[in-house]
Formats: C-alpha cells, sequence, structure tokens
C-alpha cells in the first residue's frame, strides 16, 4: 500500500491542532482524522460556535482557543471530522469509518491524539437518572449554555473547580461541592509544590476559583461515605463529614469526577506497550522523551500519552512534529531545545497535583455489593467477586465468566474498577493484575462497513469522502 501521506493525526484536540500546525509549518502532507464534528478536542468543545466570546463564563484559557482553530482552519490541512478510527496496524495502516463505508489509509507516521476521559465514581446510585459526570455537565454548557439550578458537585481535581467556577460564573446555583480529598495528601504533596511554583499564575488561578466558589455556595471539604438517594431518579445525596457527622443533601442533579485517565483503548489495540503509573492511578503508553511509542513510527501526544494539561499538550504535540520533521529532514535536532524547555515548564505542574489530588480507591470500588460495576453488560460488584472466587487469573479470563468488558466502551469505565477489585481480594499490586486485552475493532462496526472496507487512494477519494 503508497502511502499517502506523511502525517496521519488522530484527533483534533490541543495536541493534535498542535502537531498538524507544527507539523504543516514544515512543509509535511498532513491528515487530521477526528471522531468530531469540529476541531478543539474536549477542552475546546464548540469553540468554533464561541469565537464572538459571549460565552465569557467559559474563561481566558477556553477562549485562548480562538486563535488555534482560526489557524488550523485557514492552514487548508486535510480534516476528516466524523470519521472514527477502528484499527491501527504495525504496518501504519489506519483503519477508519466514514459515511457508513470503511476504508484503510497508509502513513509514513501515525500521532495519536486521543485526549483523555473521566475516570468512573461508582459510588452507590451513580447510574440512576440525574447523575452524571463532571465533564458531561461541562460539555453541555460549553456547547448549549445548558445547565441545572441546585445541582451537587462531588470529588476533587481541578476540573471539578473549573466547572463549579464556571457554572456560577454562568448563572447558575450550585447547592453545595462535596470535596473527596484527603488530607494527608496536602501534606504529601509539599515537595513537589516548589517546582509547581514555574506556574504560578496556574497555582493562583485555581486559589481563585475556591476563592470565588466559597464566596457563592457551600464547599465541604474530606467527605467520605457517599450515597446518591433515590429509587427511580436522584432525589438527594447523604455523606460523612470529616467531623464523622452526618449530612443529608435534597438535590435532583449531582455531577461526579474522580480525575481523568489518558485515552489508552487505542494505543492498547494497537499492541503499544505500557505501564502503571501509580502517580495517577491508570495506564500509559511507554513513550521515548519524544512520544514515539514502542512502535517504530507510531506517536502519542498529549494527553494520551499522560495527564498534562492543555500547556504541556500543545508543546508535546510540537515536540513529536518536530521529531518526525527530523526523520524526514525537514528540520534539525537544535528546534527541539527551546520546545523542550517550555514542554517542562509546562510539566511542573502536574506532579503537584497529582499528589494533592491523588485517587481514593475507595470511591473506585463500590460498598454496595450489588451495585452497577459495568454499566455496559449491567454487571455488579457481587458478580465480579464471585468470579474472582471461582480462581479466575485476570481481567481476561473474569471477562469470559461474567461478562465485565465486553460491552461496547470496552472497559473505559469499568476497567480501572474491575482491576483494583482484583488486586483488593487477591491481594496483589496493580501492575500484576493487568489490564483487559483490547483488541481491534476498537469502536463498533457492522458486517455492512466491514463488507465496504477498501484502500483509500486519491482516484477513490470521493467513493468514502
Amino acid at each position: 500500500m503508497k502511502d499517502i501521506f506523511d502525517i496521519i493525526v488522530i484527533g483534533s484536540g490541543p495536541a493534535g491542532i498542535s502537531t498538524s500546525l507544527t507539523a504543516y509549518e514544515l512543509g509535511l502532507n498532513v491528515l487530521v482524522i477526528d471522531e468530531q464534528s469540529q476541531v478543539g478536542g474536549q477542552i475546546y468543545k464548540s469553540i468554533a460556535e464561541n469565537l464572538d466570546g459571549n460565552k465569557g463564563f467559559l474563561g481566558k484559557d477556553y477562549l485562548k482557543g480562538k486563535h488555534l482553530y482560526e489557524r488550523f482552519i485557514s492552514s487548508g490541512i486535510e480534516h476528516w471530522s466524523e470519521t472514527s478510527v477502528w484499527q491501527i496496524t504495525e504496518n501504519k495502516e489506519v483503519c477508519f469509518k466514514r459515511n457508513g463505508l470503511t476504508g484503510i489509509i497508509k502513513s509514513k507516521f501515525i500521532v495519536i491524539c486521543g485526549g483523555a476521559y473521566e475516570r468512573a465514581m461508582p459510588i452507590t446510585g451513580w447510574t440512576l437518572p440525574g447523575v452524571m459526570s463532571v465533564g458531561a455537565a461541562q460539555t453541555l454548557l460549553k456547547s448549549f449554555s445548558v445547565g441545572a439550578d441546585n445541582c451537587v458537585f462531588v470529588g476533587c481535581g481541578p476540573l471539578l473547580y473549573l466547572t463549579v467556577y464556571q457554572y456560577l460564573k454562568a448563572g447558575f446555583k450550585v447547592k453545595a461541592v462535596l470535596d473527596t480529598s484527603r488530607l494527608k495528601q496536602l501534606y504529601f504533596s509539599i515537595p513537589y509544590f516548589f517546582p509547581a511554583l514555574i506556574n504560578f499564575n496556574l497555582l493562583w488561578q485555581g486559589l481563585r476559583w475556591i476563592k470565588y466558589i466559597s464566596k457563592h455556595t457551600k464547599v465541604y471539604k474530606r467527605v467520605k461515605n457517599l450515597s446518591i438517594l433515590g429509587k427511580e431518579k436522584a432525589q438527594g445525596i447523604e455523606i460523612t463529614l470529616s467531623n464523622e457527622e452526618s449530612l443529608k443533601i435534597d438535590t435532583q442533579n449531582i455531577f461526579l469526577h474522580q480525575g481523568i485517565i489518558p485515552n489508552t483503548n487505542l494505543t492498547m489495540a494497537t499492541g503499544i506497550k505500557h505501564h502503571w503509573s501509580q502517580f495517577q492511578y491508570c495506564w500509559h503508553p511507554t513513550l521515548s522523551l519524544t512520544g514515539e511509542s514502542s512502535i517504530n513510527g507510531i506517536y502519542v501526544a498529549g494527553d494520551n500519552g499522560a495527564i498534562g494539561g492543555v500547556n504541556a499538550s500543545l508543546t508535546s504535540g510540537r515536540i513529536v512534529a518536530l521529531d518526525i520533521g527530523k526523520k524526514l529532514k525537514k528540520t534539525t535536532s537544535f528546534s527541539k531545545l527551546f520546545v523542550w524547555l517550555q514542554f517542562l515548564k509546562d510539566k511542573s505542574l502536574q506532579p503537584f497535583l497529582d499528589i494533592l489530588f491523588q485517587l481514593d480507591t475507595k470511591f473506585l470500588v463500590p460498598n454496595n455489593n450489588n451495585e452497577i460495576v459495568c454499566r455496559c453488560e449491567n454487571v455488579n460488584k457481587s458478580e465480579i467477586e464471585n468470579s474472582i472466587k471461582l480462581g479466575i487469573s485476570g481481567l481476561n479470563q473474569l471477562k469470559s465468566y461474567c461478562r465485565a468488558g465486553m460491552g461496547n466502551c470496552q472497559g473505559r469505565l469499568c476497567g480501572l474498577t474491575v482491576q483494583t477489585i482484583i488486586a483488593l481480594r487477591q491481594n496483589k499490586n496493580l501492575d500484576e493484575v493487568g489490564y483487559f486485552r483490547l483488541r481491534p475493532p476498537t469502536k463498533p462496526i457492522t458486517i455492512k462497513e466491514l463488507s465496504s472496507l477498501e484502500e483509500y487512494s486519491m482516484d477513490k477519494k470521493q467513493n468514502i469522502l
């Protein structure tokens, strides 16, 4: 199969935009493939509709995406929107689905910029109507200016406080913020605080969010024993405060968040090596300093490689593009030096945040044995534990016993919870337990779509596009 493009970039969030723009400026032939209808990813969701700045409540950092969006659109980079990638081969062939048809296209290099998604928080009642993730609540706000008055935000992490701040600025009433952070993490994070001061402006920004939120709603710190109330839909939430007092809050809208993790389904299914990160409590692709994976010519950039934030995603995309440019003799190693210095600055805050908001595993494993863990296959905690008692060797054998992880999301929601349950019950380290063996297709695909599979070439362009 003939190479048509120098680089195929999968994903058009900050890392994808940065990679493609840098590569394009080096004179490389670039294709960007993305599932969404517009560029921007989750960080700059719906930025095209918000170019006039009317949604000032989203903040200056969000509106910075306007400049990136305009540069990308005016560049003329080929962009396939509403296109799903369901397989990448070691020969750098990309299998995609678009307009009900499937195709294969080959490139000299591939850069995976699939971003991140929220870690599940399977507390009692988390599947009730009225309960959603903080990220989903933020997406509704960005896309449609839709929100819910008198809601309750639950969890920890920067995204939690950013979204609460945006909600309040947009004019919605927040009934309470329930922070699950542990006091001991504040002490453990102190050694990482001093390098984080390099990004003092971001630290100060976070403090301003918290100060504003505290003035406009009630914030409960170090809450525990969370339980969402209701049978047909959410009716409230019951918690235990740090002083061991119980508190019940009536609400019909509850937004959960326990941090974000790299979207590794595609990287794992591609065969890229991964390792367990104890800091971020998730799996990371194993990458070189320039973002190249264990498969020659396949790179990973942005939060898809390790959570680092929007600025680190932008600089990592530039590093990847410059490294590919060097291999194609379009630039030199020296050009990466200043970008690397910027990348180190952008990443200096993340270790502090990782420790300060480190996951408490009791919010990753339900207390209630009847609580659903795998939403796709409707598998509860007791079914998983019964399978473990049979002597399963790991996640993949457990999957065949009780179907946890077999649904359309392929374990994105339940994978870390199932892994943690096995580790706790078998007294193993999480890296010993391992993870689901993911295989293509990573996206649902019908037999009809598969039967239309053909090699993409310039003379067949209209057949697929």
